[in-house]
């Protein structure tokens, strides 16, 4: 958005002033949701700094956007890693939709207990539209709510395609999402990819919220449900194909099969399970993630540790690097998802393959080796930050999407290094833990050495899950995390069915199992 004035901010808050670069958490600090400052309150009443309408407003209380007639977007944020709290020490004054006035209060919270639950108290003002910003604050550490704090500029030309913009903005019927678990990465992706066949500007409406409908990205970070009501706009030349596409698309379910609301539970299989639970040194139990029963042996598998530095050789030269370990890894996803076309690893290496194609990570990268970071680092710091986006959305299932988006990041981050993966030599009947596996990792598991494997993170819906049930291979998530102290070679018996992980066996129990198969 491209605003014709300057706008001024006034300060959402009382307390402490701090400029960004020392906000403890590398998402707000290297400005990659926007830039602004950070305030160490002393007041306990969020304000709004500037008129607007609440385009966003975090169901947990902890975060909130006013956008304002011209299209700026500020972006308040209460704490650190405060999504955590459920809420809990949060009320919220305002709702999303609801038109308000500089200075009115939109959040309550209780200083106390956030600052002695999360991991800080700091709280964010970032202008996250695009616009360059101007500190008027002079050289004052201490602040008073309503007080003017920053002024707000033009946004870079660069950030709206006139060419894409001509024309009238057309809307299409409200919709009601059939997908089971919303637009989730796999449907997400089908529909972001279909949107950028058209020059049209494209956009998905939920409520008060409205995102680029090419990135898959800012799609899930709708945090859509079954049942859900959206709309699609487009303007540019064929946009009323856009609309006619799109829809058809959405109702149809964006390639996945829809499922009626009132089967979604009954029809579930894998439930996640309470806290895991050590009963004894000799029994594990976890969430069945692919049902069977195997014995074997213990093959602990871990992260590869991949280093970079932080500084770059040149602009020219780290953007370079950067687009050749894209189209490299955008060549290996395509043809992965072309080897596995007729089963579910094709659809997830065709989600990933999106995925990296994603504007929002380039979006986030490119600033920062302007600045002279290094393509690894800026790639890295870009991942981290929407992986971020994904896990604190609220919502378990597209949580664990930030696995696929760190798979995705990880397989790029190789190839800028040129680092190869690390080759383990496996044993018959081995039965791998590790702290997480990535989708990579399990679609090319050696099923003639694997017979199962068990995980601490992870969960019951993540890609994970689905390649381990495609490959038939049975596999648990959620275990205690003492499960890694586990030496390889010790014997278990994964009865993923029963959510437990019998640690030496008895003769008898491997004895039934194997009368049992």
């Amino acid at each position: 958005m491209v605003t014709t004035q300057q706008l001024e901010l006034l300060a959402p808050l009382s307390g402490v002033l701090m400029p960004l670069e020392q906000v403890p958490d590398p998402v707000f600090s290297s400005r990659l949701m926007g830039d602004g400052l950070c305030i160490d309150p002393t007041s306990q009443v969020l304000c709004a700094p500037l008129a607007g309408v609440i385009s966003n407003l975090q169901h947990t209380g902890h975060a909130v956007s006013i956008t304002d007639a011209s299209g700026v977007q500020v972006l308040l944020h209460i704490g650190l890693d405060t999504v955590n709290l459920g809420g809990q020490g949060f009320t919220c004054l305002v709702e999303e939709g609801q038109q308000v006035v500089a200075g009115q209060a939109l959040i309550e919270f209780d200083a106390d207990y956030v600052a002695q639950h999360a991991r800080s108290l700091l709280t964010l003002m970032l202008v996250v539209s695009g616009e360059s910003i101007t500190d008027v604050s002079g050289s004052e550490v201490l602040v008073e709510a309503g007080q003017p704090l920053l002024r707000v500029g033009a946004a870079a030309q660069a950030a709206v395609p006139q060419a894409a913009s001509q024309g009238d903005t057309l809307f299409s019927l409200a919709i009601a999402l059939p997908n089971p678990n919303g637009l989730h990465a796999r449907p997400a992706a089908v529909f972001a990819q279909a949107a950028k066949g058209f020059a049209a500007t494209i956009e998905l409406h939920k409520h008060e919220q409205r995102i680029n409908a090419k990135s898959l990205v800012a799609i899930m970070t709708l945090q859509t449900s079954h049942g859900d009501v959206v709309q699609v706009s487009a303007t540019g030349e064929d946009a009323e194909q856009a609309i006619r596409v799109l829809s058809d698309l959405l109702v149809a379910g964006c390639g996945e099969a829809v499922t009626p609301a009132a089967q979604v539970a009954t029809e579930t299989t894998y439930a996640p399970a309470p806290e895991p639970v050590r009963v004894d040194d000799t029994l594990l139990r976890g969430v069945c993630a692919s049902s069977g029963a195997v014995f074997g042996q213990v093959v602990q598998i871990s992260a590869q540790t991949l280093d970079y530095p932080e500084a770059g050789a040149g602009e020219a030269f780290e953007r370079a690097q950067l687009q050749r370990a894209l189209l490299e890894a955008d060549t290996a996803l395509d043809s992965l998802g072309r080897e596995f076309s007729q089963g579910p690893q094709g659809q997830i290496f065709s989600a990933h393959r999106e995925l990296l194609q994603d504007p929002s990570l380039l979006e986030q990268a490119y600033p920062l080796l302007a600045t002279g970071k290094s393509a690894a680092f800026s790639w890295a710091a870009a991942v981290e930050a929407n992986e971020k986006v994904f896990r604190n959305l609220g919502n378990a299932f597209l949580a664990e999407r930030a696995q696929d988006l760190a798979d995705v990041g990880q397989r790029v981050l190789k190839l800028i290094l040129r680092v190869e993966d690390t080759v383990q030599t496996l044993p018959d009947n081995a039965i791998l833990i590790a702290e997480q596996l990535s989708p990579s990792q399990t679609a090319g598991l050696d099923t003639t050495k694997v017979v199962g494997f068990a995980t601490v993170g992870g969960g019951a819906t993540s890609h994970v899950a689905i390649l381990a049930r495609a490959l038939g291979l049975p596999a648990m998530c959620g275990l205690p995390v003492h499960v890694l102290n586990l030496a390889s070679g010790t014997q278990v018996l994964l009865d993923a069915e029963q959510g437990e992980l019998h640690v030496r066996p008895s003769e008898a129990a491997v004895a039934a199992l194997t009368a049992k198969r």
